[in-house]
């Protein structure tokens, strides 16, 4: 099998298409993956805020359970159960 130069030439410019497809295809991903992780980042903001109100509401909680009784600071957090005081 021989090539001549025009068979070479066209295979070079089918060659040199399938590249470009692929590059654009690429650029196209990468720009979504970049829409993507910039709409993370507010999605991730709210749920740190969100994970540090529910690591105090935690903390009140076991303060509260493990409570001695001996504190009788009004701004402490209380669990009732039962009729409270």
């Amino acid at each position: 099998m021989s090539l001549d130069l025009s068979s070479l030439k066209s295979e070079l410019q089918e060659n040199y298409l399938r590249t470009e497809e692929v590059l654009t295809g690429m650029d196209a991903y990468i720009a979504a993956m970049g829409k993507r992780f910039t709409g993370m980042e507010a999605h991730v903001a709210a749920l740190e805020k969100r994970v540090t109100s529910l690591e105090s509401q935690i903390v009140a909680v076991l303060a509260s359970i493990y409570d001695d009784g001996d504190t009788l600071d009004p701004q402490s957090p209380r669990i009732y159960l039962g009729p409270g005081p």
